[in-house]
């Protein structure tokens, strides 16, 4: 009798530890899974966080394109803490606990980088005349007869505007790449009435090589937060082999 009651505990628990196994086999893979998975479809939220990381974006990047020509580089210190201000509150904007497709990630980042920068470069560009005036304006201590100080800076925008097209066509945004990339400056007596040569702080290989780092920066302080919404693989699923399951 024994014998038989020993036999019986044994089956019953070689049941048990095998129900308990099949189960955990069932369910653990599945759970794993649902933490790891990202969203099916394109989710409401990521687009809410691209929109709110484009509209921090464009006054940042407008802040931006006055930073940019701080001497020694100093400028790019804002990129970098600008792009990490961004990508905090994209990844605010998208929930706590997010997890979006790679692809998703990748896109919507980049759409922001893209806006950021574009904006930082719009306004560098469009300010150039107004720069130039400005400088021209400072460096005189009487104005032209005739003149106030309002229509000699209009004189000196057009000029310049008029300038960028005639000697580096089309003028406009590749225009002005052209000049600021093979002189950077207006010389002295090539715009009447203006007595000083007119230069930007960042010309030729310098302003190449601000504008690579600058998109560096911003990239990466933006995209170090915003891959934290990409899920990772579970480290079982790295070290199982292909086809396999975590219980055998």
């Amino acid at each position: 009798m024994g014998d038989v009651a020993d036999t019986s505990r044994a089956a019953a628990a070689t049941n048990t530890a095998t129900g308990m196994g099949a189960s955990a086999a069932a369910c653990a893979p599945e759970h794993l899974a649902a933490e790891a998975a990202p969203a099916r479809g394109f989710d409401p939220r990521w687009l809410r966080a691209i929109l709110a990381g484009c509209a921090l974006a464009i006054p940042l990047g407008i802040l931006l394109s006055y930073v940019a020509f701080l001497m020694a580089f100093l400028g790019l210190f804002f990129y970098a803490l600008f792009g990490l201000l961004i990508g905090a509150t994209v990844c605010r904007a998208a929930g706590k606990g997010a997890r979006l497709p790679r692809w998703q990630v990748v896109a919507g980042t980049t759409l922001i980088v893209l806006v950021g920068l574009g904006t930082s470069m719009k306004w560098e560009i469009d300010g150039l005349p107004h720069d130039m005036a400005k400088q021209a304006v400072d460096a005189r201590q009487r104005l032209p007869e005739g003149m106030t100080k309002d229509a000699y800076m209009r004189h000196v925008e057009t000029s310049v505007e008029r300038s960028v097209e005639d000697r580096y066509p089309p003028g406009g945004a590749l225009g002005y790449v052209r000049w600021v990339t093979q002189s950077g400056r207006f010389e002295k007596g090539s715009i009447e009435h203006v007595t000083k040569e007119l230069t930007r702080g960042q010309r030729r290989w310098s302003w190449v090589i601000r504008v690579v780092l600058s998109v560096v920066l911003f990239s990466f302080g933006i995209a170090s937060l915003t891959w934290t919404l990409v899920p990772r693989r579970s480290a079982a699923s790295e070290t199982l082999p292909a086809g396999s399951t975590l219980y055998g």
